[in-house]
């Protein structure tokens, strides 16, 4: 790789850090506050996705992991709405 290429996996990998770092709060409160199993397994699932982005190996891996992270995202908000509702 190059030094400008190293330098950004370097910058995706922090981000992805500060990333885990911000849900980790939520998550916790989450499952403190929430016993519905289809709301906690879904949070489960999109949080699990999110940390699953530190491990990619090359840009086109993140990109996938970025996706999947984002459609159990939604598939957690649609979970919690239905809880909600």
């Amino acid at each position: 790789m190059t030094r400008e290429a190293d330098e950004r996996m370097r910058e995706l990998r922090d981000e992805s850090h500060r990333t885990r770092s911000e849900i980790t709060d939520p998550a916790v409160r989450l499952r403190l506050l929430i016993s519905d199993g289809a709301v906690r397994g879904a949070a489960l699932d999109a949080t699990g996705a999110t940390y699953v982005l530190r491990f990619a190996e090359s840009p086109d891996a993140l990109q996938a992991a970025r996706r999947r992270a984002l459609t159990l995202h939604d598939e957690f908000l649609n979970a919690a709405g239905a809880h909600l509702a």
